[in-house]
């Protein structure tokens, strides 16, 4: 299984973000991982029209998905009266 690292809040972490693309696609490939499970492939867009590509496992990705889901609720609970 690909490594993935996780980061629950992104803030300053990606300092070239001015070079930021735009997902133009996202597919599930079945049988996509050598263990025959399925894999998510990301097609990235760049401002000058460069296509590139990332591919991770399903289950990677909705493990991240998950945590993200988590964090955000946790984040945005209403704050408890002192």
């Amino acid at each position: 299984m690909p490594q993935l690292d996780l980061i629950l809040n992104a803030e300053g972490e990606f300092p070239n973000m001015k070079a930021l693309g735009d997902i133009t696609k996202i597919g599930r490939l079945p049988k996509g991982m050598a263990s025959r499970k399925s894999s998510v492939v990301i097609e990235v867009t760049q401002k000058d029209g460069t296509v590139s590509y990332g591919e991770t496992s399903l289950a990677l990705l909705a493990a991240a998905v998950r945590a993200f889901m988590a964090r955000d609720e946790v984040e945005n609970l209403p704050a408890a009266d002192s």
